[in-house]
């Protein structure tokens, strides 16, 4: 709470905030431990341990592509497309059990910088449980993994992709896609629902803004460390689709494949995703300096219209600090991201078209003569 706080209308936080002693009882066993969708999968034994099953599951899967791949006309191609597709299928799980940890993580600040609720009276713990629900897995969640799975297989079985029906490769192949298509389409909902309580926080609550990293600014380094992971991830998907095709034509790594229809929507989505997700949490921005810096324009008047016998070196003194006090509300940030942060989804977006333009210049490379 700033010095102001009397002034605004905003509740006190100490409503908002649950002591660890008396945390409800959902919230001792589930908060920040809930399961994800993909690691219901794992087996009881390696429940404590998703990251060497996902290893394993990989490890397995490659083995079986290498072998099948010396069954087709292009083992090269086979084997890398098969590679990449594993990479991100066994990618997305660990991208999104990271994601949730630093949602968790900027909870811990927003608990500070939040000071009262608007739509409903809950505390910051219990409605972040209530958001990071979603990541246990949801109706959307299955539709939007299958849809991106049979548009996958679509888009595969054109061109010269080693996907279909024909023989035990090709049969395998069609799987891998699917399967890591699958994966991909949860991931893409994790991410929007990621988006969304950003999105829902900033309409939920009430806010205070300082200059510093572990405040509102918090946010953006979370969702800029968030985007990195969803188009790392990402690009190993449209590697697979440069690195996959069968045929020997320069033009077809290039400008003609249709991964270009992909990659760049992707990119935008990314970016556009960053800036949008956090426009509420803006407006509490704009909303707290308007009313710090009309307390502040208030007291001032107050001071000033003192007679000039009586504006004792005390009056003085007050007036020289909220002068000051209006000068640093008047620097502080309106959007909850630093300049970096936004230079850095940027990046972060541009790498999904790089990483396309750089593996069809490989691919292109590795076709000559």
């Amino acid at each position: 709470m700033t010095l102001l706080s009397k002034h605004s209308s905003a509740p006190s936080s100490e409503t908002l905030l649950i002591p660890n002693g008396n945390r409800p009882d959902h919230l001792k066993g589930r908060f920040g431990t809930r399961t994800l969708f993909l690691d219901r999968l794992i087996p009881p034994p390696l429940k404590k341990h998703p990251f060497i099953f996902w290893i394993a599951i990989g490890f397995i899967l490659s083995c079986v592509a290498v072998f099948l791949s010396f069954k087709t006309s292009n083992p090269r191609a086979y084997a890398q497309m098969c590679m990449l597709q594993i990479i991100g299928f066994v990618a997305v799980p660990s991208a999104i059990r990271a994601c949730r940890l630093l949602i968790l993580d900027w909870n811990n600040n927003a608990k500070k910088f939040v000071v009262g609720t608007r739509l409903h009276k809950t505390a910051v713990d219990i409605w972040l449980d209530r958001e990071l629900s979603n990541f246990e897995g949801s109706p959307i969640m299955l539709l939007g993994g299958s849809a991106l799975a049979i548009l996958a297989l679509a888009g595969f079985s054109f061109d010269d992709y080693p996907v279909g029906i024909g023989s035990a490769a090709t049969l395998y192949s069609s799987f891998i896609v699917a399967a890591s298509a699958f994966a991909a389409g949860v991931g893409l909902c994790a991410m929007a629902y990621g988006t969304r309580t950003v999105w829902r926080f900033g309409n939920s609550f009430h806010i205070s803004v300082q200059n510093h990293k572990f405040g509102v600014l918090s946010t953006g380094s979370m969702l800029l460390q968030c985007c990195v992971l969803v188009t790392l991830t990402w690009s190993a998907y449209t590697s697979s689709a440069i690195f996959g095709v069968m045929g020997s034509s320069v033009a077809t790594f290039s400008i003609k494949n249709p991964i270009w229809l992909l990659a760049a929507p992707s990119a935008a989505l990314v970016l556009v995703s960053f800036i949008v997700c956090q426009i509420p949490l803006h407006k509490r921005m704009i909303e707290y300096k308007r009313d710090q810096l009309m307390a502040i324009e208030k007291i001032l008047e107050e001071l000033k219209d003192y007679e000039p016998r009586l504006l004792t070196a005390e009056v003085l003194g007050k007036i020289a600090f909220f002068e000051n006090r209006r000068s640093q509300i008047m620097s502080l940030p309106e959007w909850p991201f630093a300049f970096a942060a936004l230079l850095g989804s940027i990046s972060s977006a541009s790498m999904v078209i790089l990483t396309t333009l750089l593996s069809s210049y490989v691919k292109a490379a590795w076709a000559l003569p």
